[in-house]
């Protein structure tokens, strides 16, 4: 048998940024049975965000090679006698190489575990990586483009596990959608500016909605089962399921963030798994011809602004085309890219036998993609 412990940084910081990842630990909890492990900063670093960036960062990296700058962790005693021979996993996801250092929460955690892996997410930047990465026993990145130079550097295997979404509890392909197009996160300013102009102008028959992320905090000024992380999400979900379509651009397209790959990000299954029709910029990266790889999984704007929105406004009386976009994107996710599926593919790179929850959650999701494969459409 096997015990899962998932780290989580959801003590540290309230971001925008990271709600996506703690609702995969949340999964990652019910799923597999796993035990949190939720590290907080020493009372010196409270006290330390306050003071100047200047200040806060040399204080930091002393912190960091003396004392430490969380509180440490400890495995419970009687844990440890519970389970003497389960193989003990560490996983932890991050945002980016950086947050590896919060494995330095615990003591001794390379001899507390049998296997510790990671899922890096912006898993470029390699010298943001702390050096004790090489002792990593396997790390999953989004990106086939980094595989092999993550390799290269830290000598730990490294495996492709595209990003999901959880379609099983927030995908949809209902028809029920009275926003017409909706955006959210990186995005080329001036498609924003158009799109707002001419949709949202009086008298018009068109509704578009920006979602804008919430501020992050540092250190959190609540726990997280008051915070806005999860509501938050929710609502975001919520949004997207009752919208016709969805404005997403490939992270090469000049927005107000610089990506050095193109790559996959949440946006394509976030969006795919509630259905919307997914408009914008394709991903140019290799990994989109076998993920999105359904008739009109990605559509591309044409490249003059005016024509775009033409464009969208002939797309939104396309009530046929929009309803089988809708079916076609949700039935997609909910039998493939869900994130279950990605934790079965951690178990099985790992060679260990998936956790019966995890097993009873993979059935639903065949079951729901039988009942919705042949439910009509509904105009």
């Amino acid at each position: 048998m096997s015990t899962v412990y998932c780290l989580s940084k959801r003590n540290l910081i309230s971001s925008a940024s990271y709600d996506s990842i703690f609702e995969l630990e949340d999964l990652i909890l019910q799923t597999c049975e796993a035990q949190l492990l939720a590290p907080k900063y020493r009372n010196m670093m409270q006290r330390l965000e306050e003071q100047k960036l200047a200040t806060r960062s040399i204080a930091r990296r002393i912190a960091e090679k003396t004392v430490g700058i969380y509180d440490p962790i400890t495995l419970a005693q009687r844990d440890a006698l519970n389970h003497a021979t389960d193989t003990k996993i560490l996983l932890i996801v991050c945002q980016h190489g950086a947050d590896l250092n919060l494995l330095t929460a615990i003591p001794g955690w390379r001899k507390s575990f049998d296997r510790v892996v990671a899922y890096v997410w912006d898993c470029w930047g390699l010298e943001s990586y702390p050096p004790y990465t090489t002792e990593l026993d396997h790390i999953f990145v989004p990106m086939l483009e980094v595989m092999e130079s993550l390799h290269r550097a830290f000598g730990v295997p490294v495996s492709c596990l595209p990003l999901g979404s959880d379609a099983l509890n927030h995908g949809s392909m209902g028809s029920d959608r009275p926003i017409d197009i909706i955006s959210y996160g990186r995005m080329p300013a001036e498609v924003h500016h158009e799109f707002s102009r001419m949709f949202n102008k009086p008298n018009s028959d068109k509704f578009y909605v920006r979602l804008n992320p919430r501020p992050t905090e540092i250190p959190p000024n609540q726990p997280y089962a008051m915070r806005e992380d999860m509501r938050y999400r929710r609502m975001l979900f919520q949004h997207l399921r009752r919208s016709k379509i969805t404005l997403a651009f490939d992270t090469l397209s000049p927005t107000e963030r610089k990506f050095p790959f193109s790559f996959l990000t949440l946006r394509w299954f976030e969006c795919g798994a509630a259905g919307c029709a997914m408009v914008g910029t394709p991903p140019k990266t290799p990994l989109a011809q076998t993920i999105l790889d359904w008739e009109d999984a990605a559509i591309a704007l044409p490249d003059q602004l005016t024509d775009s929105v033409e464009f969208v406004c002939e797309l939104l009386s396309d009530t046929l085309r929009l309803q089988r976009i809708w079916r076609r994107n949700y039935l997609n996710h909910v039998s493939r890219h869900d994130w279950r599926f990605r934790l079965q593919q951690i178990f099985d790179t790992l060679e260990l036998p998936l956790p019966q929850p995890l097993s009873h959650d993979l059935n639903l999701l065949q079951e729901r993609y039988a009942e919705m494969a042949v439910t009509p459409l509904n105009f």
